[in-house]
Parts: structure tokens; C-alpha cells; sequence
């Protein structure tokens, strides 16, 4: 008997992950290869697109081996990391290195460019997050790149050219690079304009859902995937990443713990919010309203590869035996600066109260402290905005799976927390919209199949008397956080000396 499953490709920061899931949303088998990020100049960050598809392929080709005779993939759906492009030629070849999410260097433009008028158009409040401003760059700094560029990918465009031999990106993906009306959901001829672009020089867009077209036959030979197999236009990673964890109904707000951090909620409408990202869903009547920390699990893996092995099972049970306060050392998060409720890029993250008394479970406490703290600062600024009252957050990403940091989130942010139960929530979120594309498959709606295809897992509560112990540590750190805040100009100076 023939077992259809779904295959999502997830193309994140750090890696390519390929997922395979059955049709009530339990992991088959997984794969992933690496990526590389190169940093030519300081606060700059590129990848080279070529190492996106053969990162692909080979997760591709690694789960296909992992599949048993009967299990037949019915749809192929994809995700990726928002807001990096890369410009091609007419050859479909990358004329330069891709530009990440995460790069700084156009604040220049952001300055110039980030108006009201622009906010309300796409969503997206002034940051160096957004496409647009880092292609505006290029247009200053790289005009011969902008002339000969045939058309800007968006990473879904690029992969989903090498699977079907079609450059398309779904409207959900493309809304985050800022170039895009979030009301009609198209292609904004002004917000190209003011990067030099023209609508010729953008991907088709299709709706989250729709079939791109089949797996070329070299692609199939080369992966082991069924030729023709629908290649299904998918979301950002932050959409998928909510959908994934089912995080669709009223009440609930998703926290997705990857490079970055993303804790979002699903709203009616198109709205803008001040200090908010309004970005396009899978559903053409909602979108999801997010905050960002850029710096989000970057912190951890800093933390891992500068000063201590955050992963140790047994430091992070000493870390859990530290009181809350960590022994009364503070830690503010920033290493790449602030992003929710403002964009303030030359914050930096410190430690406070540091004494010889601390060691490293201390060490760890305070930075998932820390973490922590900030997304209260998020969910108030959420919830304080759009009007929600969250009362359960499902977090998903590689350190949704520490106890620890589930459990301190929880008694930081006053509400149950749970750990989505597949591992790979953003994956998810790519097979659930696959799912409702696919030929194969029972599911009319993102809605419908979200709701067969998640589980809940038993939610983490917050303890009452750390619930009370943060409390009024939070407002000390508000304390804190101004005075920092005025220190940042001085700061700023004595780096650049």
C-alpha cells in the first residue's frame, strides 16, 4: 500500500533542511547540510547562492535514501530564511554574492528611505532588515550590479528556478523583502522605484499554495524525488514557523527561536503597528504581526563559541539550580542591536553586576535571562499594539528543545509556554501549505490542515514565586535598560575611536 508523504525544504540561515512529513504532520525523516556566511566587512553578511542548491540537493538526495518503498512524496513545499536576495543575469547566474537578512550596511538608506508613507505600503517599520533598503545600497554603490541584474531572488525564487526551472516566490515570501503592497499583495512599482528597479527585474508571484510546476527530470535523477513531482510555493520561515505550531487561533502567539527571534501573532486584516512587522500569511484574509531580536540565537551560538558549551547537559543543569537574577547578574541582549519596539543598530549587549562570585552556570542563566526579558519587551509591546491578550506561546527552532530555556521563558513571560512536538515547526508550516497544494492530499485550507497536522504539547507553567521574583526584576531592568540607552551615543563613539 502506497503511504503519501510530504517533503518540505527549509532553506535557513545556517542550513539546508530537508523534512519529510506524513500526512498528519509527524516527522518521517530529516536531513540537513550547512551553509556558509561570509563577513567581507564588518556588519556585512553574504552567502554564495550556488552553496543554497547543492546544500539542498544533498539533504534531498539524503532523505529520499531514507524513505521506505511505500512512502511516495505527493508534494514538495519550500521555506526559507526572508529578506536575502540575490541579483542574477540573464543566464539565471549570481552576479554577486547574496546579501543576508542580517546585514547592516545600508543604514544610510534606511535613514533617507525609511518613511511613514513606506511603513504603511509594506508593514515593515525603518530597520536594515528589509530588502529594499540594502538594494537601494546596491543601487548607489553597485549601479553596474543593479544594470545587469536580469531579475532579484528571493532565496524561494532561487530555489524553486532550480527545482522547476520556474523563478517564482509566493507573495508570503516576497512581502518580507518590503517591495511588495501588503494590501494587494503585489509588486509596488514605487517601492521598486526607489531602489532603480523596474517590474521586469522581480520573480512572478503566486499565491501560497499554488503548484510552481513539476521537479525536472535532472533534479528528480540527481535527488531520487519522483519527476513532475508538484513543487508547491510556500512562506517565509517566520510564517511557516506560526503555522507550524499551530499557532493560528486567538490567544496564541508563536516564538520562533532560530538565528533570530520571532514572536508573532495572527491577525485579521492588513494593519500596520508602530515598532511592528505586519507580514503576509498563507491566508489571504490575515497576517502575522511579529517582533524581531536579530540577535536572538545568534546570542547562543556566541555564547557557545566564545566562552562556554551552552549545550552541556550538565552545565545547564547547574544553570537551573542558580537562583532567578542569576545571582544578581543582568544581561541585555543586543549584539547586534535592537529592533522591537525601534530600530536602534548601534545598541550593544553587556553584562551587568558581573563579579568574581559568578561563574559559568551564572554565565548561562543571565544570557537566557536576558533573552528572555526582551521578549516580554516584545509580547507587552505586541500585545499593547495590536490589542491581543496572549494567554499560551508555542516556541519552535533548536533551542525550543532545552527544558531550561522553555522553563525560564515561561516564568520571565507569565504564561505557558510549550515546546512544539515536531522538532522542525517551520518545516511544518511548509508541508501544511504543500499540503493544501498538493494532488494527493484531503486538505482544502492552511486552517484545516494545520489543524489535523499540529499537536499541542503539554505547555510548561510558569512557577509562582519565579513568576513573582521576575516581576520586579523586570522593572529594574527597565531601570537599567534607560540608562544604557543614553549611554549607546558615548559607546558608539569610543568603538569607532
Amino acid at each position: 500500500m502506497t503511504v503519501p508523504v510530504i517533503v518540505a525544504l527549509d532553506c535557513s540561515t545556517t542550513a539546508c533542511k530537508a523534512v519529510v512529513f506524513d500526512l498528519e504532520g509527524r516527522t518521517v525523516c530529516e536531513s540537513r547540510r550547512y551553509v556558509t556566511t561570509t563577513s567581507p566587512q564588518p556588519g556585512w553578511y553574504e552567502q554564495d547562492p550556488h552553496e543554497w542548491w547543492e546544500a539542498a540537493t544533498d539533504a534531498l538526495t539524503s532523505v529520499v535514501d531514507l524513505l521506505l518503498p511505500e512512502q511516495q512524496p505527493v508534494a514538495l513545499g519550500i521555506t526559507h530564511q526572508r529578506e536575502t536576495f540575490v541579483c542574477v543575469d540573464r543566464n539565471w547566474q549570481p552576479i554577486r554574492p547574496a546579501i543576508l537578512w542580517l546585514d547592516n550596511r545600508a543604514e544610510d538608506q534606511v535613514a533617507r528611505l525609511g518613511a511613514p508613507d513606506v511603513h504603511a505600503l509594506t508593514g515593515k517599520p525603518p530597520s536594515t532588515v528589509p530588502s529594499l533598503y540594502k538594494l537601494a545600497w546596491l543601487a548607489e554603490h553597485e549601479p553596474d550590479t543593479i544594470r545587469r541584474t536580469h531579475q532579484v531572488l528571493d532565496v524561494h525564487a532561487y530555489v524553486a528556478r532550480c527545482l522547476t526551472g520556474e523563478a517564482v516566490t509566493s507573495w508570503a515570501s516576497a512581502d518580507s523583502t518590503a517591495l511588495v503592497d501588503l494590501s494587494t499583495r503585489t509588486w509596488s512599482p514605487y517601492l521598486l522605484g526607489l531602489c532603480g528597479l523596474t517590474p521586469d527585474q522581480v520573480p512572478r508571484l503566486a499565491a501560497p499554495g499554488d503548484t510552481i510546476a513539476g521537479l525536472l527530470p535532472d533534479v528528480a535523477r540527481r535527488t531520487g524525488l519522483p519527476p513532475g513531482l508538484p513543487v508547491v510555493a510556500g512562506a517565509g520561515d517566520g510564517q511557516c514557523a506560526g503555522i507550524g505550531v499551530g499557532a493560528l487561533e486567538s490567544g496564541t502567539a508563536y516564538l520562533n527561536l532560530g538565528t533570530s527571534f520571532s514572536l508573532g501573532a495572527f491577525v485579521a486584516g492588513h494593519s500596520t503597528y508602530p515598532g511592528l512587522r505586519t507580514v503576509a500569511t498563507a491566508a489571504p484574509d490575515a497576517s502575522a504581526v511579529e517582533t524581531l531580536l536579530t540577535s536572538g540565537g545568534m546570542t547562543m551560538t556566541w555564547l557557545r563559541q566564545k566562552l562556554l558549551d551552552a549545550d552541556d547537559p550538565d552545565l545547564q543543569a547547574a544553570a537551573a539550580q542558580v537562583p532567578p537574577g542569576a545571582n544578581g547578574l543582568l544581561f541585555l541582549p543586543y549584539l547586534g542591536g535592537r529592533e522591537t519596539p525601534r530600530h536602534l543598530p548601534d545598541v550593544r549587549a553587556a553584562f551587568f553586576g558581573l563579579g568574581v562570585e559568578h561563574g559559568r552556570p551564572e554565565l548561562l542563566r543571565a544570557v537566557i535571562e536576558g533573552l528572555a526579558y526582551d521578549q516580554r519587551d516584545s509580547l507587552n509591546h505586541l500585545e499593547q499594539q495590536v490589542g491581543a491578550d496572549v494567554k499560551r506561546i508555542t516556541i519552535t527552532g533548536g533551542l525550543a528543545q532545552s527544558t531550561l530555556i522553555a522553563q525560564i521563558f515561561a516564568n520571565v513571560l507569565g504564561v505557558p509556554v510549550s515546546a512544539a512536538p515536531e522538532r522542525e515547526g517551520t518545516a511544518l508550516g511548509a508541508a501544511i501549505i504543500a499540503a493544501v497544494g498538493g494532488h494527493q492530499t484531503p486538505y482544502r485550507s492552511v486552517r484545516e490542515a494545520a489543524r489535523t497536522m499540529t499537536r499541542t504539547a503539554t505547555p510548561i507553567s510558569p512557577n509562582p514565586a519565579d513568576v513573582k521574583f521576575y516581576e520586579a526584576a523586570y522593572h529594574l531592568r527597565a531601570d537599567v535598560l534607560s540608562t544604557f540607552d543614553t549611554a549607546t551615543a558615548a559607546l558608539t563613539a569610543l568603538r569607532r575611536l
